[in-house]
């Protein structure tokens, strides 16, 4: 059966047995189809009065809406809500959805459906969900960036790229208005997503900014289904939700493998002092390569990137002049480059500038028409 939804403007339920002129009445027996486009998940343990549902384990409100930013507003003896619940992934073990409490808050809805779940014990009287407009196209536009450690870092003297820009230390292009660093150290695609992180660029984001997208280097956290949710949340929630708001999503793989005093976790040295720090495939790399084929999107490697810019960019001249400048002694390129690492994942100043105005630089090109970073340009594709 085909899913019903509606161009909203505004959609407002009443809930019991008694109907309320300009509402739509919820009982405890509305059972949410796809063809009616509202109603409760499973009517299980539901009750009703003249003006309230209430339930005695935890229960689920639906409602068809298109992709966008919505406004809502309940009145409900719920302490807090489960919002944007992820369905249908496979070896599901944990309910992925964004908390709300309060009787007014913004949701983004990604996947055509705004559901709500109430705790145990409690009823709901009304609900409204009103569309908020979408924004107008800033005169220059934003770049978010989302990501993890390797994006958000300043900890233990290591600085990842987006801290190094978001403080100003690398010069944003006069084509963008401004920088907005939204990466998390320790984040996987999930914690990001049930943090409302993603959430609250969905809602802030105007047509034409740009977020470039990674998120890779954390997975397989204990009890957490992860790994299984995040082609579905890469996808669905993250890439497409910017789509869908006009924004410009920018596939950003991972930045490189490290230095690690382990040989089992770090880069390979050969013995002409070059260094291999591509994680190939690894680090989700794949996934994101497949998804800027199938939405045609530009995207950024970084780690093949850096890979060539420390083996033939830096030369013998460049340690001379570190040295002179830091107060260091290196002897070679390779001691030098591994002093600017703190783990294998986890990089220092150095890389970070480098990084930070590569990415810039890029972004730029992008902006200005460049075609050099679509993805049916990009020779590491194939790897996939």
């Amino acid at each position: 059966t085909a899913k019903t939804q509606v161009n909203v403007h505004g959609l407002s339920y009443s809930f019991g047995t008694t109907e309320v002129e300009g509402e739509t009445q919820v009982t405890a027996s509305s059972l949410y189809t796809e063809t009616l486009g509202y109603g409760f998940e499973s009517t299980t343990g539901l009750t009703d009065a003249t003006t309230i549902v209430a339930g005695t384990a935890a229960y689920k409100f639906k409602a068809n809406v298109p992709n966008g930013n919505y406004k809502v507003t309940v009145n409900t003896t719920s302490a807090s809500m489960t919002s944007e619940i992820v369905e249908g992934l496979p070896n599901e073990t944990a309910v992925i959805g964004t908390t709300k409490s309060g009787n007014e808050f913004n949701v983004a809805v990604c996947d055509g459906v705004l559901d709500l779940t109430f705790a145990a014990n409690s009823n709901i009287t009304s609900l409204s969900i009103a569309q908020i407009a979408r924004p107008e196209e800033r005169e220059k536009p934003k770049i978010y960036a989302i990501g993890d450690s390797t994006t958000q870092n300043s900890d233990s003297g290591n600085l990842s790229w987006g801290s190094y820009t978001a403080s100003n230390s690398s010069v944003v292009p006069s084509a963008f208005s401004s920088f907005s660093n939204n990466g998390k150290s320790g984040a996987d695609s999930e914690s990001f997503y049930t943090s409302r992180l993603i959430e609250n660029i969905l809602l802030d984001i105007h047509p034409g900014d740009y977020v470039t997208v990674n998120m890779g280097i954390n997975y397989n956290r204990v009890g957490t289904n992860e790994a299984g949710a995040y082609p579905t949340l890469m996808d669905t929630y993250y890439v497409k939700a910017i789509m869908d708001r006009g924004g410009i999503p920018v596939i950003t793989t991972s930045t490189p493998i490290g230095y690690n005093a382990d040989p089992n976790k770090g880069w390979t040295e050969g013995a002409d002092g070059t260094i291999t720090c591509n994680r190939g495939t690894a680090a989700r790399n794949g996934e994101l390569r497949k998804l800027a084929v199938k939405y045609n999107l530009n995207i950024i490697e970084l780690s093949y990137y850096c890979e060539n810019y420390f083996n033939n960019v830096i030369t013998d001249a460049d340690v001379t002049t570190y040295n002179a400048a830091n107060g260091t002694s290196y002897a070679t390129k390779i001691e030098m480059l591994r002093s600017w690492w703190g783990d294998h994942n986890h990089y220092k100043e150095p890389v970070a500038k480098i990084i930070s105005a590569y990415m810039l630089n890029c972004l730029e090109q992008i902006e200005n028409g460049s075609t050099a970073f679509n993805q049916a340009n990009d020779p590491h594709i194939s790897e996939q």
